[in-house]
């Protein structure tokens, strides 16, 4: 088994959902780092943006993987 099998079995998961889904949380990722980034700058703006970005991230990590993702 090599290495990219190894992942996709161990998360039971297909090439292209896979790639989706980490797609999607990667531009999660990028979208809280730039509220993050403008919030730096400007406090006022997008004060809690980022950690619901980020908790939205973790409950989807956690109902996908369960115990996997601790």
């Amino acid at each position: 088994m090599n290495y990219l099998t190894k992942h996709l079995n161990d998360i039971n998961e297909g090439y292209f959902q896979h790639a989706k889904e980490a797609l999607y949380c990667g531009v999660l990722m990028i979208a809280a780092g730039i509220f993050c980034s403008i919030h730096a700058i400007l406090p006022f703006l997008f004060e809690k943006t980022a950690s619901s970005i980020l908790n939205k991230l973790q409950q989807r990590f956690k109902k996908r993987l369960g115990s996997k993702c601790d």
